[in-house]
C-alpha cells in the first residue's frame, strides 16, 4: 500500500481542479455580467453553483483523506483497519452519494445555458445540439472512469480483507 504516493497525487489533481474550478467561476461571473438572456444567465448561475458546491466537495474530502491518513501513519504497528479506513474513503469519494451527487449538481448548468443560447441565436441551435450530445458524451465517461476508480479501491479493499482472514 502507497498511501504516500496516492497522496502526493491526489493533492497534485486537486490542486488542478481547484485551478479549474477558479477559472470557470470567473468565466461564468464575466459571462453573467456580459449576457444579456435570462435563460443564459441561469445557466452561468448553475454552473457558478455546481462549481462552488465541486469545490466544498473536494475540501471535504482533502479532510476526510488526512484524517484517515493521519491515523495510518499514526499507527506504531502497521494496521489492515486503517488502513481499510483510508481506502474506504477514497472509494466513497468515487461512487455512492458523493459521486451522484457531484453529478447532479453540475450536471444543468452547461444544457440551460446552451438553450439560452439557441434560443437567443437560432442559427446556432445546430451547434448548441453539438455542445450538448459533447457534454452527455463526456458524462458517460465520467461514469465509466469514476466506476473503474471507485472498483480499483474496492479490489484493494477485497485484498486486505483476504489478507485479514488468513493472518
Amino acid at each position: 500500500m502507497q498511501i504516500q504516493a496516492d497522496n502526493k497525487k491526489l493533492h497534485r489533481w486537486f490542486r488542478v481542479m481547484y485551478l479549474i474550478i477558479g477559472v470557470e467561476i470567473a468565466a461564468m461571473i464575466v459571462a453573467l455580467v456580459a449576457l444579456s438572456d435570462p435563460i443564459q444567465r441561469i445557466g452561468a448561475v448553475l454552473i457558478i453553483g455546481a462549481m462552488i458546491y465541486l469545490a466544498y466537495q473536494l475540501r471535504l474530502h482533502t479532510l476526510r483523506v488526512r484524517a484517515a491518513r493521519t491515523n495510518v501513519e499514526r499507527t506504531t504497528i502497521p494496521s489492515t483497519e486503517f488502513t481499510l479506513a483510508y481506502l474506504h474513503t477514497r472509494r466513497e469519494f468515487h461512487s455512492g452519494i458523493w459521486f451522484w451527487s457531484r453529478l447532479a449538481v453540475l450536471l444543468p448548468g452547461l444544457p440551460v445555458m446552451v438553450y439560452g443560447f439557441a434560443r437567443a441565436e437560432p442559427d446556432t441551435s445546430s451547434m448548441a445540439y453539438g455542445i450538448v450530445g459533447g457534454f452527455a458524451v463526456m458524462i458517460v465517461v465520467a461514469i465509466r472512469v469514476q466506476h473503474k476508480v471507485a472498483r480499483r479501491y474496492q479490489l484493494q479493499i477485497d485484498e486486505l480483507n483476504r489478507f485479514q482472514r488468513q493472518a
